[in-house]
């Protein structure tokens, strides 16, 4: 009798270790279309789900898991990551304890593909693929203080015009003296200072709190706008846009509304969206490649009217 205890209490040891959660993605909200293979959340392999965006769960899992989204194939890098049994947008949940699904169906957005890992999301590490760029203090540096390449011991040129940048006269008169380190320092200054008016920070790269920016792929990386406050209701050059990157994503009470405008200029409004959604959206279909955008804030869309 104490052998068969024995052996039952291993088998029920071995049942909860190998316990998995199972994940099965589908094409709508209700989670019954086009449903794909299971996919383990124990298994770290890079898969693709298609261009389904929803996902149910179903078995039981020991540990906290996570689902990666990238904006390739292959799984590079995270764009965005959802923990546990979430939306894309909700709050990272507690995911202590046994993770027991309750049929729920969840929204997971754009991606190229996915894998599972372990424990909460860490934090997105997808390179900012935008054309545009502002010089690094080193680029700076390279490209116009490199004495062995520009200057020499002679009385050339280029020392006459260093020394008509190290001297120059204010409006008020007073002489400016700015040495070549001075220079670089000043610039330094100005990278580092996020109330500089040349280069502000808030202006360049994943936009912090209060702003958002437009790019032309659906995951956020590509091509980007500068960025704008989200309270600043002008006008915004449009172009090819398919996604709008905003921290923290919002919810189902938003009132940020997006116009879009077929021509430059805001002139009149034939579209209109409810931004909510995670901190990478991809923009409906017909809020792409407009002319020109605006932002603002009121509890619903005005009529289009164009």
């Amino acid at each position: 009798m104490f052998k068969k205890l024995l052996l039952f209490s291993a088998a029920l040891t071995s049942t909860i270790v190998n316990a998995t959660t199972y994940a099965t993605f589908y094409s709508d909200p209700s989670c019954t279309e086009n449903a794909s293979v299971d996919f383990s959340v124990n298994n770290p392999g890079c898969f693709s789900a298609g261009s389904n965006e929803y996902v149910k769960y179903h078995g039981t899992n020991v540990q906290c898991f996570s689902l990666v989204k990238s904006p390739d194939a292959s799984s590079p890098c995270q764009f965005d990551c959802i923990t546990g049994l979430s939306n894309s947008n909700a709050p990272v949940p507690d995911c202590a304890g046994l993770i027991i699904p309750e049929g729920n169906c969840y929204y997971v957005g754009q991606h190229e593909s996915l894998r599972f890992i372990g424990g909460k999301c860490p934090s997105n590490d997808c390179p900012d693929r935008s054309s545009r760029s502002i010089p690094t203090l080193e680029d700076y540096e390279d490209e116009h203080y490199q004495e062995d390449k520009y200057y020499d011991d002679s009385n050339s040129e280029q020392e006459q015009e260093q020394e008509q940048v190290s001297e120059q006269v204010s409006e008020d008169g007073d002489i400016l003296e700015q040495t070549v380190d001075n220079v670089a320092d000043g610039l330094t200054d100005a990278v580092d200072s996020p109330t500089s008016p040349a280069l502000d920070r808030r202006d360049y790269g994943v936009p912090g709190v209060g702003y958002y920016r437009m790019c032309k792929d659906k995951y956020c990386t590509l091509d980007c706008s500068i960025n704008f406050r989200t309270t600043d209701p002008g006008c915004i050059n449009g172009g090819d846009f398919k996604s709008l990157q905003l921290p923290g994503g919002l919810g189902s009470t938003s009132t940020l509304q997006l116009v879009g405008t077929p021509h430059p200029g805001c002139v009149c409004q034939d579209a209109c969206w409810n931004v909510q959604g995670p901190s990478c959206m991809e923009l409906p279909d017909d809020m792409k490649n407009k002319g020109s955008y605006r932002m603002i804030q009121q509890g619903s869309c005005d009529s289009n009217n164009c």
